[in-house]
């Protein structure tokens, strides 16, 4: 979903939805090695994840989406909270959705496999470590970085727009850090939860549920600290955005709607050429629109 999301609509959506396993499957091959059968796995996976959000949820997210372009200017705080809100509930959604299928290919995988995966996702979090050692200013970087965010939604900001965010930016705590001992907390709660109960064993359902969790709600172990660090950040976020919406121009809106139209006729798309195949598949009064994965009861 998030690689159609990044394509144009039209016919680039009949590309995204033909070719979504063959990205997952390239994206998975830089971690793990992969056998036929969990190859197949993935394949099975992103299909039914398309078929499932394309068919009963695409046009909910393509609606808010249009929405969020027409409303820009006149966000408030509340308007925006609203929005961060639906959108932390969709990507949830999504997640939930995917996650069983994921704990079951994880679960799947051999001793040899398992350590090749968490050696290469150590070996990321070394290369992160580095980059960050590397930026001489954190601060102006994490600036930067969101002017330039902005920039791609936007185009020129103006010197009102950019003073604003100066202003929010000095702000926001750094979570390098932080982030970084999560992850790997993260890491090492999943490798545990994998070696507790080999697939085959009488824990494979419990280890499924448990693994899809950790998929769906890593923020389950954050610790206190980072937490509130990350809501202090989110809360000034939504006051730079809410101070920020009222100096957006006609034509910074326009080039931010032309980008949501574009994402919102993907994700229709994607929807209309799923429930095509849903309807070739399936005949008479049993044929209902798919449902969400689950772990096995």
């Amino acid at each position: 979903m998030l690689l159609a999301a990044s394509l144009a609509s039209g016919c680039v959506a009949r590309l995204a939805y033909n070719n979504a396993d063959s990205f997952v499957l390239r994206y998975a091959r830089d971690y793990v090695d992969l056998t036929a059968p969990q190859a197949d796995m993935v394949r099975l996976l992103v299909g039914d994840s398309l078929s499932w959000v394309g068919i009963t949820r695409s046009a909910d997210y393509a609606t808010m989406l249009r929405e969020l372009g027409d409303e820009l200017p006149a966000l408030d705080a509340a308007g925006w909270e609203g929005y961060l809100s639906l959108g932390a509930e969709y990507a949830e959604e999504v997640a939930g959705v995917t996650a069983p299928g994921m704990a079951r290919l994880l679960l799947s995988l051999s001793p040899a496999q398992r350590e090749a995966l968490f050696a290469t996702l150590e070996e990321r979090n070394v290369e992160m470590q580095r980059e960050r050692d590397e930026v001489a200013d954190p601060q102006a970087e994490r600036l930067e970085r969101l002017e330039a965010q902005l920039r791609g939604w936007l185009g020129r900001l103006s010197p009102q727009q950019r003073a604003l965010v100066r202003s929010h930016a000095a702000g926001l705590e750094s979570t390098g850090e932080m982030w970084l001992t999560q992850r790997r907390l993260w890491q090492q709660t999943l490798r545990e939860a994998l070696e507790a109960n080999p697939v085959g064993s009488n824990g494979e359902v419990s280890a499924c549920t448990r693994v899809g969790m950790l998929l769906i709600a890593p923020q389950q172990l954050w610790s206190e600290p980072y937490a509130a660090v990350l809501e202090r950040n989110r809360q000034r976020m939504v006051a730079l955005l809410a101070e920020f919406s009222p100096t957006i121009t006609p034509v910074q809106q326009q080039r931010a709607q032309r980008r949501l139209q574009r994402y919102a006729g993907t994700l229709e798309g994607i929807g209309q050429l799923a429930l095509r195949d849903w309807q070739r598949s399936c005949e008479g009064a049993d044929c209902l629109p798919p449902e969400p994965a689950y772990c096995p009861a």
